[in-house]
């Protein structure tokens, strides 16, 4: 084998394994710190949605405390006056507050008044978990140890959930004692889920508001999220919700575009093609020098003893004037043979 062929066997291998261990660094080392830019991302994508989704809750909170302080009402749980329900409880009242539930009970949890209606059509409607006699002396929704108590949040009802809020009801000065307490809430329907949808700005789509469930094995968790990646190009992102009981209410899952690991496999595509390039420009001016002033010499001085050899003198001259080791090699070279042709005419001449 060639002294070129063997040259190219150590420089290519050389480049293939610059690329590739550059390569598997940059994955190695870059990938985990884009995927968690995606991670840090993705959790505030769904900080964004859980900030609107309280605000959502606040605004029937506001409302509630509103009504549930307030000495009218603080009258109507104790006499039941027709004229407070004329002038208070209306459906029109009901569905311009946005709210489907609207229940007043005793101190001892039982219904005095309630009302459940379509906030689209003003009809009545029946919620599935609304016992119709009332709540247990011990459920959140009617049991406040203090003035100050309240439950607010989110609540299964059968299959549905609801954003609710419950207070006490006190005199319009905040005072006791305690008459009861005011429920009102507002379905968990297509239509608050759209509109959290919207809260993304488009930046990610709310996927599903579904019922609690098991983390996926094959999923990453952190700081109350779980993290899925279900394809190239998209983050699944779940969070489990608790009701005002403490227990999950429901999973909201939504989906992150992949785009800051993408962005990062492109940064590595690219570092990694420039290398190359790089590598391959290296390699060529490296294959250059070596032809032009070692490889080239060294095919010449092996011709020139070809050619001694086959008894063709003086068909190519040897490079004397190179400064290099090659130009040395050349020059003692030349002086061996000038060296032999003498002794051989010396030898000739003495045999006369």
């Amino acid at each position: 084998m060639s002294i070129r062929n063997k040259t190219l066997l150590v420089l290519v291998p050389c480049v293939l394994v610059m690329v590739v261990a550059q390569y598997v660094v940059c994955h190695v080392q870059m990938t985990p710190r884009f995927e968690h830019l995606e991670r840090e991302d993705a959790r505030h994508h769904m900080s964004t949605i859980r900030r609107a989704l309280d605000e959502r809750v606040g605004s029937i909170a506001r409302l509630c405390r509103d009504w549930a302080f307030w000495n009218d009402t603080y009258e109507f749980v104790e006499n039941h006056n027709q004229a407070y329900l004329d002038s208070t409880c209306t459906s029109s009242i009901f569905c311009q507050a946005g709210l489907n539930v609207v229940h007043y009970y005793d101190t001892q949890g039982k219904l005095v008044w309630g009302s459940n209606i379509d906030t689209t059509t003003g009809k009545a409607i029946v919620i599935d978990g609304l016992p119709p006699e009332g709540f247990p002396p011990d459920s959140p929704l009617v049991h406040h140890e203090s003035i100050s108590d309240s439950a607010v949040g989110l609540m299964r009802l059968g299959n549905q959930v609801m954003l609710i809020a419950a207070y006490p009801i006190l005199t319009s000065d905040a005072e006791g004692p305690i008459r009861g307490s005011i429920v009102q809430g507002r379905l968990f329907n297509e239509a608050e889920r759209q509109w959290l949808r919207e809260q993304t700005a488009g930046e990610s789509s709310v996927l599903a508001f579904d019922e609690p469930h098991s983390t996926d094995e094959n999923s990453e968790t952190g700081r109350e999220l779980s993290f899925e990646k279900i394809s190239r190009d998209l983050l699944l992102v779940s969070s489990s919700l608790d009701g005002i009981d403490g227990n999950p209410v429901l999973t909201l899952e939504l989906t992150v575009p992949r785009e800051i690991t993408s962005e990062g496999r492109n940064v590595i595509w690219h570092a990694t093609s420039t290398i190359t390039i790089i590598c391959l420009v290296l390699v060529a001016v490296a294959w250059w020098g070596l032809r032009r002033f070692l490889l080239r010499p060294v095919q010449g001085i092996t011709e020139y003893v070809i050619a001694l050899r086959q008894g063709v003198r003086g068909s190519r001259n040897l490079d004397t004037h190179r400064r290099d080791e090659v130009g040395v090699l050349c020059t003692e070279f030349d002086r061996l043979l000038t060296q032999l042709r003498d002794s051989e005419e010396k030898h000739l001449q003495s045999g006369h």
